[in-house]
């Protein structure tokens, strides 16, 4: 399949698929504001992946957060 390239914003010139892989924030203020960008079913797709493996790397480190604080390992 083509990989596009963005045609303007701090990331022109670099793939999208790229794009999503490092700034996720990017693409999320993208797919709010920039009305003009459709992204095709492979970049969606792919920005869904990131978006739930960030989400599964907060939700763990949060986890050992509480674990810490209930053992007794975190002081104030």
């Amino acid at each position: 399949m083509y990989r596009r390239k963005f045609f303007f914003g701090k990331h022109k010139g670099e793939f999208i698929l790229d794009a999503i892989e490092s700034d996720t924030q990017y693409i999320s203020w993208c797919l709010k504001y920039v009305e003009f960008l459709k992204f095709n079913d492979m970049e969606l797709q792919a920005y869904h992946n990131k978006m739930q493996s960030e989400t599964t790397n907060i939700d763990q480190v949060s986890a050992k957060v509480q674990e810490c604080m209930t053992a007794n390992h975190y002081t104030r």
